[in-house]
């Protein structure tokens, strides 16, 4: 969607990390960080509802997002 539009504009090598819904599959995203060079990491997350995965709230695994966070910051 047009929420990481603006991925476009960032710097080559930044990390972009996409926290979306298990139920939605938008890979746009991805290439569009592909395109720019970008680190793109996207963590699929529990959904609060199956009526509607582009617009859904999401739960995120802090477990697993704190691996991502310490795996960039380690490098």
């Amino acid at each position: 969607g047009t929420g990481l539009t603006n991925i476009l504009f960032m710097e080559p090598k930044t990390h972009v990390i996409n926290l979306i819904s298990e139920l939605y599959h938008d890979f746009s995203p991805l290439a569009t960080a592909g395109i720019s060079d970008l680190h793109y990491i996207h963590i699929n997350c529990s959904g609060t509802s199956k009526d509607n995965p582009a617009y859904n709230d999401i739960i995120v695994d802090l477990n697993i997002l704190q691996q991502v966070l310490n795996s960039i910051f380690s490098t």
